[in-house]
Parts: structure tokens; sequence; C-alpha cells
């Protein structure tokens, strides 16, 4: 083995001869083996600690005297604990260097020689003194993580030159020794989106401690321990990020994010089962308006209408259902809480951790879980009109003189009334008070129908079905004791047919007639008697007979395709009259189309369409002309040709091309082209 010399200081002892001078004593420590060097190696970066004395990247060494004999270790800064002392004198804390040449020699020099003592005025300082030296793993003590110690103390004796092996005499190095660092404490910032929470503490994420401070608090360097940090139960909140890991190696700050889920809506209006009565002339549609008790806090609430998966959101306790009709309907509502969420926590200095999450966390309930109301809409029966209470819109005015009564009142006097409405009612006559059994009750409805109830044995009689035609809306009603009023026609039946000649054939019966000068018969093309036109500008006359009588006439101004509606005059001796009907027919047959004056074609509907469905063109081409309507796609090929005659078409087109394939989606152009007209339109295929 490679002699080792290592030369580390040049001790500069004190010795007394006779008087007290300071006199330099050189301490010469070497090796006889190449241990050391192979010790550097261990821990130098690559295993080759660089050799020569001016080569960089050397190792510090640094010499200590100890006055009890005992070794003691470095503390976290690097310096000597115990009675030990760092030796500052001149040439101590040098660079440790190896020889270059020759290649077999490892001999170690540290630099200038070591003065004893340290000042001029320290007599005895080093004589008897213990030293021992050290070797870091830097040429920094401070930023050293590991250093060699000798085994064993040197004493300094007073001889001038003193060599001193360190294998053999010091018992050599020791193990390269890790320095204990004491750790660095550093910052924790935990915040919450719902503050005050307690903050809990586990080392090992097992049993957890209160810290006794609430979120949102920042724990100062040195108050926060390395482990595991969560929130504790707050109120109605479920922490999503529970617990947070701290490592205490650099500032960190954690916001932990939680969810209220609020509880259900309750109260509902309409209440669960109600059901809601829409008087019988309301609109065929309408809106509900739903509402809930609110609910402190929460952010909003989803209402889940009529079965529908997808709720709308709304801020208030409230939501209108639009375009209600007559049925049952469902619903429920779940309320969502829209959790806060903090801004980024900006701590120093900037190596801090953070922990950002922008994102905000909805707390619902599941819907699922939701209780479902219900409600059902009914529309109220048509009341009848009770000329004692009538309902809104119907007039009816008491002791009305009724001018046309017929006949002569033997009993008791009639009680009669004047009824002012429109459209098709029920009419509810009660017996008025002194009336015996049987009564009798007559109603004429001026411009319609004319109606006897016979012997009522009851105390309520009901006329069904009484049309007040528009126009037209007044009746006479009369109650009497007795029939010896009867009304001047009673009418079985008036009705209209078509004949095979394309006519409207009108025939009537009538049971009896009394005071009777004849009829008149009446036409409109609407259902108003205001519109109609009288078609009978000579009175048919009445037989006045109690006999059954059958009347029939023809109206041959009709035309093909249309609807008239006719009514029967039955006009009295006095002059007076009753209207009955009306009746209606439709004209069948076959009508010559009339051809346009001029050629057109409207747009594309519906346009955009999907794919495998149809759009309709609808073209109208004149008179004496013929043409083409033919479809593009966006390259100018022709796609499909449709032949046109003159006219009115409804093309549909299936979006496929003549041969029949299924057209792709996007633009396609469609051309009119007639000897007056060429158009080109768009439209356009869907997925």
């Amino acid at each position: 083995m490679n002699k080792v010399k290592f030369v580390v200081f040049t001790l500069i002892l004190l010795s007394l001869v006779g008087v007290m001078f300071a006199q330099n004593a050189n301490v010469i420590f070497n090796a006889t083996t190449n241990a050391t060097y192979l010790l550097l190696n261990q821990e130098y970066p690559g295993g080759a600690y660089p050799r020569g004395t001016t080569a960089a990247g050397r190792w510090v060494v640094q010499f200590y005297k100890s006055t009890d004999g005992v070794i003691n270790p470095l503390d976290a800064n690097g310096q000597p604990t115990g009675d030990d002392v760092a030796l500052n004198n001149t040439g101590n804390n040098q660079l440790a260097s190896i020889a270059a040449t020759p290649p077999t020699v490892y001999t170690f020099t540290v630099g200038l020689a070591v003065v004893f003592p340290p000042t001029a005025t320290e007599i005895n300082g080093l004589i008897g003194d213990k030293v021992y030296g050290r070797i870091f793993n830097s040429n920094n003590i401070a930023t050293a993580t590991k250093s060699l110690v000798f085994n064993n103390m040197y004493t300094v004796t007073p001889t001038l030159n003193q060599t001193v092996n360190i294998q053999t005499t010091l018992g050599g190095w020791s193990a390269w020794v890790a320095h204990v660092v004491e750790p660095e404490d550093f910052e924790l910032a935990i915040t919450a989106n719902y503050p005050g929470a307690e903050i809990l503490y586990s080392a090992d994420n097992t049993v957890y401690a209160p810290t006794g401070e609430t979120a949102d608090h920042t724990f100062a360097a040195g108050d926060a321990a390395a482990g595991w940090y969560k929130m504790g139960d707050l109120a109605g909140v479920v922490w999503t990020n529970n617990p947070y890991h701290f490592e205490n190696t650099a500032d960190a700050a954690f916001r932990f994010l939680g969810t209220k889920t609020p509880g259900f809506a309750i109260n509902p209006l309409p209440a669960d089962g109600a059901t809601i009565e829409w008087p019988w002339d309301a609109p065929a549609t309408g809106d509900v308006v739903l509402s809930w008790d609110p609910i402190v806090g929460v952010t909003g609430y989803n209402v889940y209408w009529n079965g529908a998966e997808i709720p709308v959101p709304v801020v208030d306790p409230t939501w209108t259902a639009e375009g209600l009709a007559v049925g049952e309907y469902t619903w429920k509502v779940v309320p969502f809480i829209t959790d806060p969420v903090k801004g980024t926590v900006n701590l120093q200095p900037v190596k801090a951790k953070i922990n950002d999450r922008s994102a905000s966390v909805k707390g619902t309930p599941n819907p699922a879980d939701a209780p479902v109301w219900g409600f059902e809409i009914v529309r109220l029966d048509k009341p009848p009109i009770d000329p004692e209470n009538p309902p809104a819109g119907v007039v009816v005015v008491p002791d009305a003189p009724i001018t046309t009564m017929p006949g002569n009142d033997t009993g008791m006097p009639a009680v009669t009334y004047a009824i002012s409405a429109v459209g098709t009612w029920d009419v509810v006559v009660t017996k008025p008070a002194g009336f015996g059994y049987p009564w009798f009750a007559f109603l004429n409805v001026i411009g319609g129908d004319s109606y006897e109830s016979g012997e009522i044995h009851v105390d309520t009689y009901t006329f069904e079905d009484v049309l007040f035609p528009g126009g037209k809306a007044d009746a006479e009603l009369i109650l009497d004791d007795n029939n010896d009023i009867t009304l001047p026609v009673e009418l079985s039946s008036f009705n209209a047919v078509l004949t095979a000649q394309y006519f409207v054939k009108l025939t009537w019966i009538s049971q009896s007639e009394t005071n009777l000068n004849g009829y008149r018969v009446y036409r409109s093309e609407n259902t108003e008697l205001v519109n109609a036109t009288m078609i009978t500008p000579i009175i048919i006359s009445a037989t006045n007979t109690s006999s059954t009588q059958v009347y029939s006439i023809e109206d041959r101004e009709v035309a093909f395709g249309n609807t008239y509606w006719y009514w029967l005059e039955s006009v009295e001796n006095d002059g007076s009259s009753n209207f009955h009907g009306p009746t209606s027919v439709f004209v069948e047959g076959e009508v010559p189309p009339v051809l346009p004056q001029a050629t057109t074609m409207r747009s594309a509907y519906p346009n955009p369409f999907k794919a495998a469905s149809t759009t309709t063109i609808e073209v109208a081409v004149k008179e004496g002309e013929s043409g083409s309507l033919t479809i593009y796609n966006v390259l100018g090929q022709v796609v499909k040709t449709y032949s046109l005659n003159q006219g009115i078409h409804n093309l549909k087109w299936n979006g496929k091309d003549n041969k029949g394939n299924i057209c792709s989606s996007g633009i396609y152009f469609y051309k009119l082209s007639t000897p007056t007209m060429n158009q080109t339109k768009k439209m356009v295929i869907v997925k």
C-alpha cells in the first residue's frame, strides 16, 4: 500500500525555556496508507478527489482543541459543542490538498504553518492542549453535510518539531459523520369556503385532535407541525377534500372546500293533490304560478316540471307554468347551493405551495328523492240560465211585456222574462209561488227555435241546449199555471239536404199552427242570422191546423264546395215572427279548378329540414304554361327534377336524388324555370 504523508498543519507551540517567550512548534500529521484518500473518494462526486495543491474543488480542514479530552459533535450550524473550541490560528481552516506527483504519493498539505498561541500575549496556549482535526465534504463548513474526524486526540508536547502518524498514533479517521440539521419551520395558511370550522391535526392520519384554531387561519413558522390537517364538523357542510398533508418543507396554503346540501322544498302552492277550477268560459289555456317556502342559504331551485328530466333553474321560490290546458300535472323542486370558493392565497416567499380550486362545487340533494307534487285543472260546467240568478254575460229582465204572447191567460197571471244571451245554454225555470201542479213553461228564441215544456209536475224544469244565435240573442220566457197560452207554431223538424242535382232541399214539419200567417226562409254562408238573405220573397202560407203539416222548398242558387246555413221565420197574423234554426248543408261536387294568373314559387318549408324527412315547395304555374323545378347541389350538379304543367303544385322532396340515393347534409338550390319565370332559392339539409 502506498505511503501517505498527511501534513495538516504546522502547529506553533509555545515553549517556556527559562523565561516565557512564544516559540513555534511544528506538528506534522501524516499517514502511512492511502486510507484518507479513499475516505475522501467515498463522498466526493464522481469518486475521485482532485489532486494538486491548486486543484479546484478541494475540501476544507479544521482543527479544534479540547480540555476534557472528549471529541464533541458539531451543532446544526457546524460549530463545535461542549468545551471544544475551533482553532482559528494563521494557516488553519485551509483546503486539504493531495500531491499530484508522483502518482503513488498521497501527501496532504494544509498550507501555511499554524501559529500558536493566537495572540502574542497568550502564553502556554497550546503545549499540553489536546487537539484533533476534521475534513468537511465542502469548501465551506456552513454548507457541509458530513465530516471525518480523528478517532483520538493528540496532546501537544513542548518539542519544536513533532510528527504524528494518524493511523498508528491516533487510530485513523472515523467514518463519514452526517451533520444533524435542525429542520426549518414553515408557514401554513388554511382557508375554507365555509369559514368557522375547527382545524384538526393528526401526525399519522389516524386520531385527530383540535389545534385550537378555526378556518381561516395562518399558522406561523414553527406553529404547524408536519402531518395531516382537516376540517371539523360544520353544520350542513360536507368537506370534499379532507384531509390535507403538510410536509413542512416550504410555505404552503390550502383551501378546504365543502358542500352544503339543503333539504327539500315544502308547502307547495298549489297544494299537492289540489284541484284548480277554471270558469267555463275561460280561455283554452292559461298560466299557473307555482310557489313553495323559501329556504335560507340556498343559491336557487331546480324545478322539474311534469316529469321532465332537465330542470328549470330559478332563483326565487316561484315559477310560472305557462300555456296549461285542462288536465293533470306533476312537479317537484330541488334546492341547490353553489358553494363559495375563495380566491388564491398569496404567501411569501414565492416558493409557497398553493392549492387553488377555481371551480365551484354544487350541493344538491338527489332529485330522485324529492317529493313529487301534483294538481289537476278542471273546467267548471257551463251554468244554466236561471232567470232569478242569471250567470255573467246573460241579461234577464223580469216581468217583461211579451207582445207576442198568444192565446188567453185564464188562470193566474203568467210570469214573464226577457232573456238576452249568445251561444248554447240550458235554461232552468222554477215554479212560481202560488202555482199548483201541473204548470207550464214556454220559451221563444227570437231568431231561433221555440220550446214548450208540456205539463210540469216538479218544482224545476230545464230547457236543454237552447241556442241563442249571434246577432239575434233575445228570447221570451213565459211561466203559467195552465196551457191556455200556446205558441203560434210547434215545429217537429227543420232540415236541409243535398239533392242529386246538387241543389238544397229544405223541409220543415209543424205539429200545430195557430194564428200563423206563413213562413219565410233565409240563407247565409256563415252562422250569423244578421248576414242571412231571404230566399222566399213571397211568404209561404200556413195551414193553421192542429194536424201535422209538411213544407218544403228547393234552393238552386248554390255553388259547389260551399256550406250554407238556413233559418225558418214563422210570421204571425199580427206581424210578429219567430226564427227557427239554423240548419246547414255542404254542397259537394266537382269544382272546376281556378288556374293561377301568374307563375310563382314559394320558399321550401320546413327549411332547414332533417335528412330522411321531407320539405314542401309550393309552385303555381300560370294558365297555358309549363316548366320544371330542378334541385342542384353546391357543385351545380342536378340532384332532382320535377316537370310542371299549369296549376298549383305542392312538391314534396324527400332528400333523395333521381336515383333514389339519400343526399348528404348541406346546402342545395332549387330553380323554377318557365317561359315567364326563372327563380332560384336555397334550402339546407341538416343531420
